[in-house]
């Protein structure tokens, strides 16, 4: 197969498993890391099948204009992956927001200067996309997921509501830098809005997304409080999707023709109640907190998260509910950190 890829962010959770899935197709690939990163630090991305032939690894930081120059020259097609996840940040304004602006126009700046790059598939994530009006009430207009723009003043002011919210306006903000910046310089650029992400990982740690979906053990009490206190308030229900399905629907999208304007990805969506149901039948032997009493669900509003626009363009996901959570546990007990009723 032909083609040169780069994926910005490629030593993260979603980015290091879209590089191998890129490098499984044949494609070759070039691969940004923090410049921070020692060979013992992303040895988890030379090793991987492939990568001796094809994958080249490049320092490169968002904070800095034109480190994106050489990894992104001679691509035809660009991941913009990379996202600060700093959730204990001091300053969260700069280090968290305005460096996911300021680096989503040094990677765009770097496309327009390669001249070679035909589309940007840029990785938002449905933390962009809160049916949440400014008001802090759900939106239940019968329009797609996708019209939605996360509401920035709203979380900035409720940040107790809302521990992450760096977190989310730093993703509607870079997105909506990407698009004005696409508009002005006549750049094709699609966004992906992936929702709380499962599976199996490349990375030698956890992702915040895998902590996230499994906030119901007890070790995660931290996380219940943030992450998915967050994510509960913002959508009413909590939105799910494999990493595979994140990756292939990250290439999809990049070789699509018909693909334009932004798209949800999210395979499935469960209430407090329906995930605890879920969690008990499936795993018995499981210890999990009591969700419905440990879980503040009075102001919940249920609603359905659905990735119809992608769909409809002829996107298929392969895998549901079970699959994400059964590699999750599995991922987990792998590392021991599962504890038995």
């Amino acid at each position: 197969m032909e083609g040169k890829f780069c994926v910005v962010g490629g030593d993260g959770f979603i980015g290091s498993s879209l590089v191998n899935s890129l490098l499984n197709r044949g494609f070759y690939v070039h691969a940004t890391v923090l410049p921070t990163s020692g060979n013992e630090d992303i040895h988890y991305l030379q090793q991987l099948p492939g990568a001796h032939e094809r994958l080249k690894l490049f320092n490169a930081d968002l904070r800095v204009e034109g480190s994106f120059d050489s990894p992104i020259s001679g691509c035809q097609g660009v991941y913009l992956v990379a996202s600060p996840m700093d959730f204990g940040s001091k300053d969260p304004e700069n280090e968290v927001v305005g460096v996911a602006i300021q680096g989503t126009i040094n990677v765009l700046k770097s496309c327009v200067k390669a001249k070679t790059v035909k589309r940007v598939v840029f990785t938002s994530s449905s933390c962009a996309m809160s049916p949440l009006n400014e008001e802090g009430k759900m939106n239940n207009n019968p329009c797609s997921v996708e019209s939605f723009w996360s509401p920035v003043n709203h979380f900035r002011s409720n940040k107790q509501q809302f521990p992450i919210w760096p977190y989310f306006v730093s993703k509607t903000l870079a997105e909506q830098t990407a698009w004005s910046f696409a508009a002005e310089h006549n750049l094709d650029v699609v966004t992906i809005g992936p929702s709380a992400v499962g599976g199996p990982f490349i990375t030698p740690y956890i992702s915040s997304s895998l902590h996230a979906l499994l906030f119901f053990l007890p070790g995660n009490k931290e996380i219940l409080n943030s992450v998915a206190r967050s994510i509960f308030s913002a959508f009413g229900t909590f939105p799910v999707v494999h990493i595979n399905d994140v990756c292939n629907a990250h290439i999809f999208l990049m070789e699509e023709p018909a693909a334009q304007g932004r798209y949800l990805c999210s395979a499935d969506t469960l209430s407090v109640e329906e995930l605890e149901r879920f969690i008990t039948k499936r795993y018995p032997d499981l210890k999990i907190i009591n969700m419905s009493q440990d879980v503040d669900i009075s102001f919940l509003i249920n609603t359905h998260f659905e990735s119809e626009k992608l769909k409809d363009l002829g996107f298929t996901f392969k895998h549901g509910i079970e699959d994400i959570y059964n590699d999750c546990i599995e991922s987990y007990k792998k590392l021991g950190l599962l504890t038995s009723q």
